[in-house]
């Protein structure tokens, strides 16, 4: 006989009471449709103020990656009054829109309601067969990378887009 553990089913229980409540699917996805424009425009305009290539593709990555470690290495992000985290999620939205627009017949947004939580939802990506839900990919990247030249960005788009179709 195994020995069984509650371990797990804890940490279920607690992540699904830190998501986001709605009524319905129809209200979550228009909640999480909004934070995605709101972010990508907030990422946008930050680039246009820098004058860093917004367009969606595998070399704007880099860059952005570039932008996001001069930011931290310059400690502007107060001064841009956005915190690391913001740029983080901003970041982690850019590189799955990327994959969507350049696979959008293989990869999507989607928004589901958590198995372990009534009226509890939760965004992430399909790509390919994968389903990845997240709120923050690149959390505390300037704790993982000290620059830009391991191209984690770039990196995490490679890997996802090994799943979509040509």
């Amino acid at each position: 006989m195994e020995p069984h553990f509650d371990h797990d089913n804890v940490i279920t229980k607690e992540y699904g009471k830190q998501l986001l409540s709605f009524d319905n699917l129809f209200a979550a996805k228009a909640y999480f449709y909004e934070l995605r424009k709101e972010q990508l425009s907030l990422l946008e305009q930050l680039c246009e103020e820098f004058t860093i290539p917004f367009t969606y593709t595998i070399q704007s990555l880099q860059k952005l990656e570039e932008f996001y470690f001069s930011l931290f290495q310059q400690n502007l992000f107060f001064d841009l009054q956005v915190t690391i985290e913001e740029v983080e999620q901003c970041l982690s939205l850019y590189v799955c829109e990327t994959l969507i627009r350049n696979y959008g017949s293989d990869a999507e947004w989607i928004v589901q309601e958590y198995a372990f939580e009534d009226k509890k939802y939760t965004m992430g990506i399909r790509y390919g067969r994968n389903h990845l839900f997240f709120e923050n990919m690149f959390s505390h990247l300037y704790l993982m990378k000290k620059d830009a030249s391991s191209g984690v960005l770039t990196h995490r788009y490679e890997r996802m887009k090994k799943f979509c179709k040509e």
